[in-house]
């Protein structure tokens, strides 16, 4: 008998939960459910935990305020007993000791805990009791506290800096790995070039062995941790080219036979001479750049059929200026030096004017026959031979060289990093209620370094994103 009353006791007790769990007959409480809130970024949290209390019959009731009984965090080891730093019971915005319930009314009050320092799952048991009874029940609200999606975006970036940082490194020492490229690029280049020039004299091995000793100190420096600045490799690298133009323009040089082109070669070889890293390097490689252009328009200029016809009556009209003098034949001499004036203004003329070249040409052509001028100097222009055209270099064979991989991996980067914010937000943020725990930033920060899979996912970090956004096309 007496265990049949205990079993019917239970039974009541378990009807009695399923709804609303009851001290008396006179009154119940709702069950709050869950709440979420976010942690500020500086400070703790502070949340309100609704209580809805309800009278059940014909009679008032005054109701004690609610109390907090317990507040526990769950840390994933365990529940951490939190004691928050104030516990205020509010009724329409108005602090609260107790509050009367009107027979079959509802009101709503609000427990609010201040004090909650970290992110996490929380659980807290409310007590709510009347004054004349001095019975009680107690209710348990889930509290969801999670860190502000700031937090996340940093944690994510700062892991993608870290990987982009390290691949930085890498791609440093690979930098170093192409300097000592184009380093021997320049050396195989210069070697060639010295192959095609044949037999120099001293003044072209000179300028050959000063841009050699600029590439071998540019491999010195390197070694020694001095990296030579981008500008530096161009400079040099201006010079391989340039040091075939000078010997070709510097063999030419009896095609023009002018002081004034003379000084030109003498500006390239300064140029030439001059080190990579030297203050006057740039505006010495421009004089010079515009030297050879010149030097090279007046060369080809000369060797053109209008220029050897030139060169070949000067010869003539010298030898016999030279006759006359001996023989002081002085209505020879008048004759012959206006024409050989006209000569010299004919060669100043061919780079920059042809037509006016061949009117002087033809007026110095007058005395032909007479004073002693060879006859056979009269070669039309289209029976001169052209001799090969010397051209003007000194652009940089390495041109350009990694600058768009560069832009592009800067490019790719910048939109990696939104991606993985993004993504990121996605799987550790949006579902996760309580996000913000220790394990959650670490899991955060990995995320972004690209070493922790969620859901199945990895990011994979800079590399392997920027492979899967580009397609997996290979670098320039």
């Amino acid at each position: 008998m007496r265990s049949s009353s205990i079993y019917v006791v239970v039974v009541l007790a378990i009807l009695c939960g399923t709804a609303f769990t009851r001290v008396d007959p006179t009154f119940g409480v709702e069950e709050a459910g869950t709440v979420a809130v976010s942690l500020p970024l500086f400070g703790p949290a502070e949340v309100d935990l609704p209580v809805k209390i309800r009278e059940t019959s014909e009679k008032a009731v005054d109701m004690v305020a609610p109390k907090l009984v317990s507040l526990k965090r769950d840390s994933g080891a365990g529940q951490i007993t939190v004691t928050p730093s104030s516990v205020e019971v509010l009724h329409d915005g108005k602090p609260v000791a107790g509050i009367p319930l009107a027979a079959w009314a509802r009101d709503d009050l609000v427990v609010r805990v201040r004090g909650l320092a970290e992110a996490g799952t929380y659980t807290a048991q409310i007590a709510v009791g009347a004054a004349a009874t001095g019975g009680e029940v107690t209710t348990p609200v889930t509290v969801k506290v999670r860190s502000k999606v700031a937090v996340a975006w940093l944690l994510i970036l700062a892991g993608v800096a870290l990987s982009a940082l390290l691949r930085y490194l890498i791609v440093t020492y690979q930098d170093g790995l192409r300097a000592r490229a184009r380093i021997g690029l320049l050396n195989l280049r210069l070697r060639q070039t010295r192959d095609t020039l044949g037999e120099l004299d001293e003044d072209e091995r000179r300028v050959l062995r000063s841009v050699a000793d600029q590439i071998d100190e540019l491999a010195v420096r390197l070694e020694a941790q001095d990296r030579p600045a981008p500008a530096q490799f161009d400079e040099c690298a201006r010079k391989v080219p340039g040091v075939r133009s000078f010997v070709a323009c510097a063999r030419r040089m009896s095609d023009v036979d002018d002081q004034s082109a003379r000084n030109l070669l003498d500006v390239v070889k300064l140029w030439l001479e001059t080190p990579v890293d030297a203050d006057t390097i740039v505006p010495r490689r421009e004089a010079a750049e515009k030297a050879l252009t010149d030097l090279s328009q007046a060369i080809n200029a000369a060797a053109s059929p209008l220029g050897r016809q030139i060169a070949a009556l000067q010869t003539d009209i010298d030898q016999a200026l030279a006759a006359a003098r001996k023989a002081d034949r002085s209505d020879a001499i008048d004759a012959l030096e206006p024409a050989k004036r006209n000569l010299l203004d004919a060669r100043a003329a061919l780079a920059a004017n042809l037509a006016e070249a061949k009117r002087l040409y033809d007026q110095a052509s007058a005395v032909r026959g007479t004073y002693g001028v060879k006859m056979g100097s009269a070669r039309t222009v289209e029976d001169a031979t052209v001799r090969e055209p010397v051209t003007a270099d000194a652009s940089n064979p390495l041109r350009d060289i990694g600058k768009k991989s560069r832009r592009a991996e800067l490019v790719v980067t910048i939109a990696v990093a939104l991606v993985a914010v993004l993504l990121g937000q996605q799987l550790l943020y949006e579902n996760q209620l309580a996000w913000g725990s220790s394990l959650d930033k670490i899991a955060a920060f990995l995320w972004g370094l690209g070493l922790h899979p969620v859901g199945g996912t990895v990011f994979g970090g800079i590399e392997s994103l920027g492979a899967r956004i580009s397609g997996g096309s290979a670098k320039e």
